[in-house]
């Protein structure tokens, strides 16, 4: 769905996930790769800066890849950028997205749990 908000709706994605990656990367060292969950807070911060330093009059973005555990902290996440157009959810049948996860990742299957 986010790729066709951006391509045909101009929308600029935010993939969260990608994100959580550069932070990651960010907190390693040459000697040593960051082991552990990165901090949710400096992902968030990660984004805001980005969507700060690149602010334009009606630039419209699309979140994907949540990370939030609840819908509570996403929307105070997201009420830092102040009020929405329009907000939805899309969501799909567990097997469907690991398909397109392991799909997208070029592997045969989704590992197992």
């Amino acid at each position: 769905m986010a790729k066709i908000l951006e391509k045909s709706m101009d929308f600029t994605i935010i993939d969260m996930k990608t994100y959580e990656a550069e932070v990651k990367k960010d907190l390693s060292t040459e000697e040593e790769p960051f082991e552990g969950e990165v901090p949710l807070a400096k992902v968030e911060a990660k984004i805001e800066k980005a969507i700060r330093d690149n602010r334009d009059f009606g630039k419209k973005y699309a979140f994907d890849g949540y990370l939030h555990k609840d819908s509570k902290s996403l929307i105070a996440f997201l009420d830092r950028f102040g009020m929405a157009e329009f907000i939805f959810q899309v969501c799909a049948p567990e097997d469907r997205m690991k398909e397109r996860f392991a799909k997208r990742n070029d592997m045969d299957d989704f590992p197992a749990d």
